[in-house]
């Protein structure tokens, strides 16, 4: 993954840990794969807590 994906997912872990306590978060799709092309989005199917 790039430096941009991490910090966006450290964010969106930030701001979901404010409402519930947060044990694991994984990470799917074409990003963490490395095959994310400048198209490719970060969906609410790509996170698992």
């Amino acid at each position: 993954m790039q430096e941009k994906d991490l910090r966006v997912i450290e964010k969106f872990k930030s701001l979901v840990s404010q409402k519930v306590k947060v044990l694991e978060l994984r990470v799917f799709g074409s990003r963490v794969r490395g095959d994310a092309n400048p198209e490719s989005e970060y969906g609410e199917n790509d996170y698992l807590f």
